[in-house]
């Protein structure tokens, strides 16, 4: 069972802060929809306050200003993931998240851009740090490939390239899932395991 708090602990906040990290975040589409997208900048603030940093205008930012709630998953590099809902308040293109966000190696050397806008979100929920639960997915991949292979073949039009589909079904590539909540939150769950048929 998984326990959510309303703050992020000063570990967390400390967890965040690299660049190098996953960050899923999840909106509402107008039609109600999830929408998900890879934003690395995502940061804590503060024990309530999520930070994302702008580099690019995306669907993603323009659907968290519309409906204010998103989901987020975050996966540092030592493999533990958090997840959670925050609302959107404002955004800006100055402050101190702003400098902290270009002083970063990833946008400070980079000659095509840097961060233009810092979107600030306040926290509704988060799990604790939890290591990805990766004994169990192993069972569940085996279980998965056998399933794959007594599913019929259809001889429709593929989705994925054969090298789309090579790396979605390797074990070690991060997938998540999203749904829209009762609440009207998206919510993002991990599903390494899946494999493309």
């Amino acid at each position: 069972m998984m326990t959510f708090h309303n703050h992020f602990s000063e570990s967390d906040i400390r967890a965040f802060a690299p660049s190098e990290k996953v960050g899923i975040i999840a909106t509402v589409t107008p039609e109600g929809l999830p929408h998900l997208s890879l934003l690395t900048s995502v940061m804590a603030s503060t024990p309530t306050q999520l930070t994302i940093g702008e580099f690019c205008k995306g669907m993603s930012k323009a659907y968290m200003q519309q409906t204010g709630k998103i989901g987020f998953a975050i996966v540092t590099l030592d493999k533990k993931l958090w997840r959670g809902k925050a609302v959107w308040t404002h955004c800006k293109k100055e402050g101190p998240e702003y400098e902290v966000y270009n002083q970063q190696p990833m946008f400070r050397y980079n000659t095509y851009f840097g961060i233009n806008t810092v979107h600030y979100l306040d926290l509704k929920e988060t799990t604790t740090g939890a290591p990805l639960p990766l004994l169990s997915i192993i069972p569940s991949a085996l279980l998965t490939k056998m399933a794959k292979s007594g599913a019929g073949k259809r001889n429709e039009k593929k989705a994925l390239t054969h090298f789309g589909k090579t790396l979605f079904d390797r074990l070690d590539a991060l997938k998540f899932l999203s749904f829209i909540a009762e609440d009207g939150f998206p919510v993002i769950i991990p599903v390494i395991q899946c494999q493309a048929c």
